[in-house]
């Protein structure tokens, strides 16, 4: 998949979409296409982004009506539209493309004179092709979501035989979650609050975990960006929305952001406590610093801050934490 761009003859209506470098384009000869000479380039309305322009267009509809054809009000040209045969997605006239990105094009006719039998024979032939292509996609997707079981942190897992990964804090977290959910009832969507705790930290699967009392990293963050742009430009639909998520997470400006926070503040907590404080004696951790990352959860879940306050002076006594 590639950004190609295009526009109008004027250059007043400018859009891109992603689409393979190789193009499979639809030349229908109904009365409308057969005229304009338009060669369709059906892409997802998620693959296609209006730049500039959309203010000039005027829209004109025909026969049913169900396909809303726009054209540059200044030039005249058409070079997308919403199509009646794809009408959740876009048709782009390929002959508008910008000239580079495109390395060939093959040309399949559709038979728009007769357009409700030419419509069944190309669904019929999408599906088919689009089976096997969405299984590869969201296999591709699924084999590079993995590679977060790599990332090792500092944490271990309650046994102390091993460290844990990053996707198991990911799916301990959304249990967390749940189970907190359940029991608190905090004002927030869960269902989106659970989907932004798996991919929270999916960044780190090229970025690598940032331990949080660490040296802190100053690429971190466009380490981390890089690594959800190229996770959101797989051929899933899932993909826009994950980087979506994780941007929401980074800002902390709604409750289901807070949430997950506090949550990501008290599940290593919870691991601590298991294991006597072992990631914390390896990094001399005292008390102060512990109070100092648990901030967000003393702003948005006081009862659960109140509750890890009172264990923090025990783990002090004990010597798990430095008494600093």
């Amino acid at each position: 998949m590639r950004t190609h761009r295009g526009g109008c003859h004027c250059g007043r209506v400018r859009f891109e979409v992603e689409a393979p470098a190789h193009l499979e384009v639809l030349d229908c000869n109904c009365s409308m296409c057969r005229k304009v000479g338009y060669l369709h380039l059906i892409a997802p309305r998620s693959r296609f982004h209006v730049v500039s322009g959309p203010e000039i267009l005027t829209t004109y509809q025909f026969n049913t009506g169900a396909a809303k054809h726009l054209f540059c009000s200044h030039c005249g040209v058409k070079s997308f539209y919403v199509p009646r045969s794809h009408p959740d997605s876009y048709s782009v006239n390929a002959r508008c493309l910008d000239d580079g990105s495109v390395e060939s094009m093959r040309i399949t006719p559709f038979d728009g004179r007769d357009w409700e039998e030419a419509a069944v024979k190309l669904h019929d032939a999408e599906a088919l092709a689009d089976g096997g292509e969405k299984l590869s996609a969201i296999a591709e997707f699924l084999i590079d979501l993995e590679k977060l079981k790599l990332v090792d942190r500092r944490a271990y897992v309650s046994d102390q035989s091993r460290r844990e990964n990053s996707a198991e804090h990911s799916w301990h977290l959304a249990l967390g979650l749940l189970t907190v959910a359940r029991e608190l009832n905090p004002p927030i969507d869960i269902h989106k609050a659970l989907l932004m705790a798996l991919v929270h930290d999916v960044c780190e699967i090229d970025a690598g975990d940032t331990p949080v009392y660490g040296a802190v990293r100053p690429d971190q963050h466009a380490a981390e960006l890089r690594c959800v742009d190229r996770l959101a430009a797989h051929r899933v639909r899932l993909g826009p929305e994950l980087r979506e998520l994780w941007l929401e997470f980074e800002a902390q400006q709604t409750a289901e952001s807070r949430w997950v926070k506090v949550l990501d503040r008290l599940m290593p907590f919870v691991v601590n406590l298991a294991t006597q404080g072992r990631t914390w004696k390896e990094q001399s951790v005292s008390r102060s610093q512990v109070l100092k990352i648990s901030e967000p959860v003393r702003l948005h879940a006081p009862q659960i801050f109140e509750w890890m306050r009172v264990r923090i002076e025990i783990c002090v006594r004990d010597g798990w934490l430095r008494d600093a």
